[in-house]
């Protein structure tokens, strides 16, 4: 039945841009197919026409509102018309936020996918931006009976204590602290109870929502993002797969990162489940808040020790990204802490994703072309990924600056500074350089980059932009484009390791010859490349100021 509802509204939903009405029926009707497919369970019969009636509350006006700015913008000018535009989008983004809000669990997530897309416009980060914050807290009663089923014994008979007050509240999970018979001390994650039981009606419906924003913002095609959505969520959801996942990454980075270094906590298996993961509790405080007063680097020394800290989560995930090819797709603060020695604590292991030999070359080589200025690399580089070779500049900025602005109309702009991602505000947006727009793509392009390259790189892609804000947080107290020019060749090396273990002779030694000559330049390229960037920036600004907003920087980022 849930089948038969999305190839239905597939039919149906170009036509509800035109028609609110049939956008109403239709949620009805959805609600409805959806339910029915949990006709044997009447508790998932009236789940489903609430949560579906709910959605449709917030979401069928969309459709109006975005007519509406169309009929209005008629007859203003075209400043005027783009000003109520933005207006437009800041009211649909908080009827989204408010969406998740009330809906909570999946849909929070759903939201900070949203918020997190490179090309997002920026009243929809604003909005959304909420989303990151904790969420609210359940009784514990509620996560007691989650526990009690997934273990088939209390809290209270497997633990010698157990605070029922959490320690953290997300969208998903909750968190709470107790004690082994042993006396250790333990962090148990309990899912949050409504979330698997109705997890196929949601995810369904979150679909639907991925339509209603594709219908409202013309060009922005997130049907994409609604399948990796139900992936994603589905792999946070598996408590088991996070151990794996956790064990598996400990023992690919300990050789290199010994525990007073990188600590990923033990999972205390005969306590975990699908929905319940018992590990070794750790001490820490969020990596961002670290010169804070009781931070590791706070007070005398604590600017080197910062960076020593900043050095080492940037060195963690380089290697995860470019030697072994399995990524932590979710550093955001909240999930690395520095403990009171300077050691960095990795949290929450639910959603990695595996980067395949050729995949990882063809993004070391990116990103290698980038740092040294290669166009020629840059552009095979992001054709090799499956995106047209003629969008490599926003390839290239994708990587080394944080994204900017994307309008709705076809026109782009670009952030030409190196600042955390969610500290944009508008001015920086409207103020922002036209360089894809002075190449004449539409958002429809732009947003079908994220459709068309790899799915497995789509998160790494979301977790080399949380690295980047990590470092901004912590003042850029390191080069990250030095520390990519160390592993990335690494990893090549290991991948056409791999690729020519069957070749001999001259043909190899010139493969390693290249690959050594690679690593030379390309760290000298990393050490200079942050200065062109800033006199770039520089630049740019004088030229604004002299001739206004119109002005684009140069067709060579290099």
């Amino acid at each position: 039945m849930l089948n038969s509802f999305r190839t239905v509204w597939t039919r149906l939903s170009p036509s509800l841009v035109s028609s609110p009405v049939k956008a109403g029926a239709l949620a009805l009707a959805g609600g409805t197919v959806l339910s029915s497919a949990a006709v044997d369970d009447p508790a998932k019969y009236v789940y489903g026409i609430a949560r579906f009636g709910v959605a449709a509350y917030y979401l069928v006006p969309i459709l109006s509102d975005w007519k509406l700015h169309e009929f209005r913008a008629r007859s203003l000018s075209e400043d005027d018309a783009d000003a109520d535009a933005s207006a437009t989008h800041t009211t649909i983004a908080n009827r989204l936020r408010d969406l998740c809000l009330v809906q909570g669990g999946i849909y929070t997530k759903a939201g900070q996918h949203i918020c997190a897309q490179p090309v997002m416009l920026p009243e929809y980060i604003s909005a959304l931006r909420v989303l990151m914050d904790e969420a609210h807290i359940d009784p514990f009663e509620v996560d007691r009976v989650t526990f009690t089923e997934e273990l088939k014994q209390t809290p209270e008979e497997s633990f010698a204590y157990f605070d029922p007050q959490p320690l953290a509240s997300a969208s998903l999970a909750q968190v709470y602290k107790a004690e082994l018979r042993d006396g250790r001390t333990v962090a148990v994650k309990i899912q949050r109870r409504p979330v698997a039981r109705f997890l196929e009606i949601d995810l369904s419906i979150i679909e639907v929502f991925y339509k209603f924003l594709a219908a409202a913002i013309p060009g922005l095609n997130l049907e994409w993002l609604a399948a990796e959505s139900r992936r994603h969520l589905l792999e946070e959801l598996d408590f088991e797969t996070e151990a794996e996942n956790a064990d598996r990454a400990r023992a690919l980075l300990t050789p290199e990162f010994p525990p007073d270094k990188l600590y990923i906590p033990d999972v205390i298996r005969n306590l975990s489940g699908k929905r319940v993961l018992t590990m070794d509790f750790a001490e820490g405080v969020p990596v961002d808040k670290i010169t804070a007063e009781g931070g590791y680097g706070h007070g005398p020394g604590g600017q080197k020790r910062t960076a020593e800290v900043a050095r080492l989560v940037q060195e963690v995930f380089a290697s995860m990204i470019f030697v072994h090819g399995f990524v932590h797709c979710d550093p955001h603060p909240g999930n690395m802490l520095v403990d009171s020695t300077g050691r960095l604590v990795l949290l929450d292991h639910g959603v990695y994703r595996t980067l395949e030999p050729a995949l990882r070359r063809c993004y070391g080589e990116l990103w290698m072309a980038v740092i040294r200025g290669d166009k020629q690399g840059m552009q095979d580089g992001t054709e090799a990924l499956g995106v047209s070779r003629q969008l490599w500049r926003f390839m290239a900025m994708t990587l080394a600056i944080a994204p900017g602005k994307v309008d709705a109309d076809g026109t782009s702009d670009l952030m030409g500074h190196i600042k955390p991602v969610n500290q944009y505000d508008m001015d920086d947006h409207h103020a922002a350089l036209q360089e894809v727009a002075a190449l004449g793509f539409s958002l429809e392009e732009l947003t079908g980059i994220f459709r068309d390259i790899p799915k497995d790189l789509l998160l790494v892609l979301k977790t080399n932009n949380l690295l980047r804000y990590v470092n901004d947080e912590l003042g850029a107290p390191v080069n990250r484009f030095q520390i990519i020019a160390q592993y990335a060749p690494r990893g090549l090396k290991l991948v056409r390791g791999q690729q020519k273990t069957d070749e001999r002779g001259a043909k190899h030694i010139w493969a390693t010859l290249r690959t050594n000559l690679d690593q030379v330049w390309i760290g000298l390229c990393a050490r200079i490349y942050p200065v062109f960037v800033r006199i770039g920036e520089r630049i740019i600004k004088w030229k604004m100021q002299s001739i206004g907003h119109s002005a684009s920087i140069p067709r060579d980022i290099h």
